[in-house]
Parts: C-alpha cells; structure tokens; sequence
C-alpha cells in the first residue's frame, strides 16, 4: 500500500513538471512586434512593462500634442489605449469623440478588436479638414463614453493638444511619391528616448529633389512639451522598418532623377511626453522651384503600466 503511495507521488510530481514546462513555453518573447497594414509599418517596444500593478483600470491613454500638415480632406487617426479588463456583453457599445467629431464601437466591433498591446484596447478617432490654407487648434479632451444598453456605465478622458495646418495643394500637385512608411511607435519606457521617423521617398521626375527642411513648428511655439527635431536627411536604405536607432553620419539631402530612398527624422521624446502625432511639413527644392508638401503621419504611444486584468 506505501509503495502504490509511492509511485502515485512520484506520477503527480512528473505530471506537475510536464504543465510548468509546457505554460513557460507559451510565454511571449521580448522581441519587438511589427504589424504592416498597406504601406504602414507599426512598431513595439523591445522594453517591456516592469510594473505589476496598473492604476489605468478604465482609463483613457494617452494624452496627445502633435501637429499635422494635411491635403485638403486628408483624413488623420488618432488612436487611444483604453484599459478595460473585463468582456462585452450583447448591450456594450463605446463612443470616442474629439469636438466636432465622434466614432462608435458597437458589441461586434468591440469583439473584434485585438487586445495586442499589453491587453489595452485600441480606441482610434478619425478627422479630416477641408478648408485649404487654414489652421485649426485643438486644446480639448478626448473622452470616451461606455454605454450599457442606454445607460452611461462609465467615462474618461485625455487631452489634446493638436494643430492642424490644411496645404493649398492637392497630391496631384507634388511630384514626389511617398511609400512604405513607419506609421507608430508604442513605447514601454518611462525614461526619455530619441524615436525615428523614417518613409521611403521617390524622384520619378528628371530634375534633382533637395530636402530644405522637415519642420514641426510646434517645437518654436510650445517649448514646455520638450520634444525636439535632431536631424532629418536621406537614408540609403531599401525598407523603412529597418532603420538605425541613432544618427547616422551619412544623410544626404538630394534625391537624383528616378532616384528612391528613405527619408528620415530622429527626434527626442522627453519622459513626461505620453502621446505624440507628428505629420510633418516637407519643405523641397525642385530645380529652382521650392514647395511645402505633407509627409506620411507617425504616432508615438507610451504605455508605462498594464492593464489590470485582474479586477
């Protein structure tokens, strides 16, 4: 009867040693994590989140600054982290708004959304201006509505604080291409950090293209964001998701005729940045012509703590 005690123990024992191996192999690497969507590249972190305890339960993230140069009626998307640890029921719908503009997430569109970034949900607001040669500034919060059938279950909200500069010209107008391009950033550091804008640019035309400028002009007007331009200029490089992290010494400025390559910008993020949208103004040289043209829209994320998926 011991032995049969015996041999069941030592059973249970390897049993319990197979599943602990087997649950630790099914962990998540480290390794950063990047999802392509058309000519869009989004990129994660390779630091993860220390912290194991999250004050963000139902929480809205993060708080924006950003400028934006955009085509008439170009549409821009900025997209929320919302900590929300719990499932759907058939009655749950979301609404995001931002001003004048809103964006509803019905049960089935909640349901299919991935919890990809540390169980955060994505939220995304769409907007699009449609005066040429104007400015819009937004200093308002975000705020997101959780509806309960018609009962209001639960609110946040961040701040914005977004210009939004329309060009005068249309896409038909520039005679340059843009193509595959980094579009985000999301970021688990609590620390500042220098992030890389980075598109791929093309010259179909015979003249040389010169690079004058990539300008944010928020940067001279609102200094106490502390983010900063440190240099932009032309990669030799076929893909725009694989850039390097710090300056290189060999940026050029001139594209020749038929000419590709990837445009980049590195710009310092200061620790008490959360949210930055940059879509910059591209100031160009063609021949002895200069024109201000919109560049491919990045976002940068920071996620410092995760969602408590335990309450």
């Amino acid at each position: 009867m011991r032995k049969t005690v015996v041999v069941i123990g030592i059973v249970f024992l390897i049993l319990l040693t197979i599943f602990y191996l087997y649950k630790n192999s099914q962990e998540p690497t480290t390794s950063p994590q990047i999802t392509h969507k058309d000519n869009q590249t989004f990129t994660e972190s390779p630091t993860k989140i220390t912290d194991s305890v999250s004050h963000n339960t139902y929480r809205l993230i993060p708080s924006y600054v950003g400028y934006a140069y955009v085509y008439p009626n170009e549409p821009i998307t900025l997209t929320f982290y919302w900590c929300y640890p719990k499932d759907f029921n058939s009655s749950t719908s979301v609404v995001v708004s931002l001003a004048r503009f809103h964006e509803i997430y019905d049960y089935e569109r909640l349901i299919s959304i991935n919890r990809s970034f540390s169980d955060y949900i994505p939220l995304s607001i769409t907007m699009n201006f449609s005066r040429p040669n104007y400015q819009y500034n937004f200093g308002a919060n975000a705020k997101r509505t959780l509806w309960v059938g018609e009962t209001v279950a639960n609110e946040s909200s961040v701040f914005v604080d977004l210009t939004v500069q329309v060009a005068n010209i249309t896409p038909k107008d520039v005679p340059i291409e843009f193509g595959h391009y980094s579009s985000g950033y999301i970021s688990f550091t609590k620390d500042k950090e220098v992030i890389v804008y980075a598109a791929e640019i093309r010259n179909p035309t015979e003249r040389l293209v010169e690079i004058l400028n990539v300008s944010y002009p928020r940067l001279l007007i609102i200094p106490q964001y502390n983010i900063s331009l440190l240099k932009f200029g032309i990669l030799n490089a076929s893909d725009a998701s694989q850039v390097p992290t710090t300056p290189p010494e060999d940026l050029r400025m001139v594209l020749s005729p038929h000419e590709r390559g990837i445009l980049v910008t590195y710009l310092y993020i200061d620790e008490n940045v959360q949210g930055f949208y940059f879509k910059p103004k591209i100031t160009l040289r063609i021949g002895d012509r200069e024109m201000v043209v919109p560049g491919p829209p990045f976002s940068y994320v920071r996620i410092t703590e995760p969602c408590n998926t335990n309450s």
